[in-house]
């Protein structure tokens, strides 16, 4: 073999040294560049040549290929191990996240529906099913609907329907029974729950408590379940459960409130005593009277202590004040007048007598246990008219003291 001389750029391909093909390429090289002056065929000195080069070529893609290989091995491994500490750090911190990512999933939701187009110009269309469980009075504005806090521990759903109790505020031109219907629930359920009677004027801005469904709005007492509360007021277990989201073991506590549904509010008490029963007997029965009119000038009704005073108290408007003593202390006329009303009303409010006192000026007595008046009759400044008591939706034994003035109930500590 004749001396060849390597170029100094060939001599440094390592791939080819690697692969032991540095020299046959280098001899390929060589003899291509002198065949004029050898006697070697030209067909065969290309052949050796061009296959030389293609195996070169070929081994030098092969370990490009293997390197882009170990490149995407490396990333893969990269990749698994960024997902297992972001992982590890959602569980650690799952209490922590819960809000942005809510919040990052809620906004992508909201840029995702304006881009798509979800949200037509003319409006929004919503379904039945939420038409329905979005409704309210149309009369009736939003700010005058306040949700009441509940005292389940039970954590309830955002999404659900209208099955908690809410507080009204009374507008102008409301009375009770538009209200009720509004709402769909039972006068009585209304009267029941808010302590009042159909008579009763409502004061603008005052609250009543609006219960979902007609029924009874209960209080947990001590030894209270789901079994006995449903078989003391004669409804399905599973109708407290659903409405009051209540979950198994179906825990009470002491204060809590439950819905009872289509539970009958407590009837008053059927009393068979005259004294109790509200008529106007005719003019053979009571001696001739004359008309007596009211001064203007209330007196005390009763000895006893201020428990409660007209306004805002316990969630609600409170258009009254209560005066507390022994049972069957004397309650008396604050002033002159004819009584309109002498017995037993519903909604709570007892055994009650009510006074016209012919100026403008009405006052009412509530929870007696004794009434010493008849309807139709005229009672003077003082005079006896009934026993206090605790009858109708009462605890213990006071007084409720109602004065109006043209039918508009005031603050009897202005006028006494």
């Amino acid at each position: 073999m004749d001396d060849v001389r390597i170029p100094r750029a060939m001599r440094n391909d390592v791939g080819c040294v690697e692969n032991g093909l540095f020299v046959k390429f280098a001899f390929s090289w060589y003899n291509a560049a002198n065949m004029f002056e050898r006697d070697v065929p030209l067909q065969k000195e290309l052949f050796y040549f061009v296959a030389a080069v293609f195996k070169y070529v070929f081994l030098k893609l092969g370990s490009f290929f293997l390197l882009i290989l170990k490149a995407l091995s490396s990333v893969g491994i990269l990749i698994s191990i960024l997902k297992q500490k972001i992982i590890l750090k959602l569980v650690w911190k799952r209490g922590t996240l819960i809000r942005p990512i809510s919040h990052l999933g809620i906004i992508s939701l909201a840029a995702w529906i304006l881009v798509s187009g979800g949200i037509a110009t003319s409006g929004t269309v919503f379904s039945k099913e939420n038409q329905e469980l979005s409704e309210k009075p149309s009369h009736i504005s939003s700010e005058a609907i306040l949700v009441e806090k509940s005292t389940s521990q039970t954590k309830i759903p955002e999404n659900r329907g209208r099955d908690e109790v809410i507080k009204y505020r009374v507008q102008e031109g409301d009375t009770l029974s538009t209200i009720a219907q509004s709402f769909n629930i039972s006068l009585d359920t209304l009267l029941y729950v808010n302590d009042l009677n159909e008579s009763d004027l409502l004061a603008i801005s005052a609250e009543l408590t609006i219960l979902p469904t007609s029924g009874v709005y209960y209080m947990v007492k001590s030894g209270d379940t789901v079994e006995n509360i449903a078989s003391d007021w004669k409804v399905e277990p599973q109708a407290i459960v659903e409405i009051n989201w209540l979950e198994k073991p179906y825990n009470l506590t002491i204060g809590q409130k439950l819905v009872l549904p289509n539970a009958e509010p407590p009837k008053p008490v059927a009393v068979t005593s005259a004294q109790y029963v509200a008529s106007t007997p005719s003019n053979s029965n009571l001696p001739v009277q004359s008309p007596v009119s009211g001064s203007g000038q209330f007196a005390w009704p009763t000895n006893g202590s201020l428990t409660r005073y007209f306004g805002w108290s316990y969630g609600y408007f409170h258009g009254a004040i209560d005066l507390a003593n022994s049972c069957g202390t004397g309650i008396y006329a604050a002033d002159s007048g004819y009584v309109d009303v002498s017995g037993w009303r519903a909604g709570g409010y007892g055994l009650t007598v009510w006074i016209n006192h012919g100026n403008g000026y009405y006052s009412r007595y509530a929870h007696l246990s004794s009434t010493a008046v008849s309807a139709g009759q005229y009672v003077t400044k003082g005079q006896l008219i009934g026993s206090m008591g605790a009858t109708g939706l009462a605890y213990g034994c006071h007084l409720h003291f109602v004065i109006e003035r043209n039918g508009v109930a005031i603050d009897p500590l202005s006028v006494l």
